[in-house]
């Protein structure tokens, strides 16, 4: 069998992190690979099902929950295009970070598990640099959300366990991530 023309078993649409946690919960009892899918544009073939299995799209965790312009954080669910933020911060005289060629379709979600890198990146970073705290769902379906760590602390960051590792270690559910001022100008 052609391994790159292996469909997946089932494509689920969860609507909730529970939904995802009751998924993976399953999927881990049952030994049934699982590949999580943002917006699709990725061209490495992350999400090829290889093995079968299930397909997790989290398009429907696409709300943006808080904008705080006081800490310059929001926090939006992985499903939440990259461009659809941008407009959304854009009404508070703020921006994200990350603007990829693919915004109007890469999700927040996708970014930091690719740990994507934008037009931006030269002056605020990946997009990995930008996540604050997430909540993930592990593949034994516990939620959990790692806590916001400063660059001096000396305990662990959590966060850098799922940043670029493409759902391997779990799925990003929701990121609070950092947001700054729109430049009054800007050259090109």
């Amino acid at each position: 069998e052609d391994q790159l023309n292996r469909l997946a078993d089932v494509v689920v649409i969860p609507s909730n992190v529970s939904q995802i946690s009751r998924i993976m919960t399953l999927a881990n009892e049952t030994k049934t690979p699982v590949i999580p899918y943002g917006g699709g544009t990725g061209v490495m073939g992350g999400v090829l099902p290889i093995h079968g299995g299930i397909i997790i799209n989290t398009r429907e965790l696409n709300s943006v929950l808080e904008i705080n312009s006081v800490d310059r954080t929001t926090t939006a669910e992985s499903g939440v295009r990259i461009g659809s933020l941008g407009e959304n911060l854009e009404l508070h005289g703020l921006m994200p970070a990350h603007d990829p060629y693919s915004q109007a379709i890469a999700t927040v979600g996708g970014a930091i598990s690719t740990n994507g890198v934008g037009y931006k990146a030269g002056s605020y970073g990946t997009m990995g640099d930008q996540v604050v705290s997430m909540e993930v769902v592990l593949p034994n379906g516990t939620i959990i959300d790692t806590k916001s760590v400063p660059k001096y602390s000396s305990g662990p960051n959590l966060n850098h366990i799922f940043i670029g590792t493409e759902g391997v270690f779990g799925i990003i559910t929701k990121a609070t991530l950092k947001i700054f001022r729109i430049p009054e100008s800007q050259i090109f």
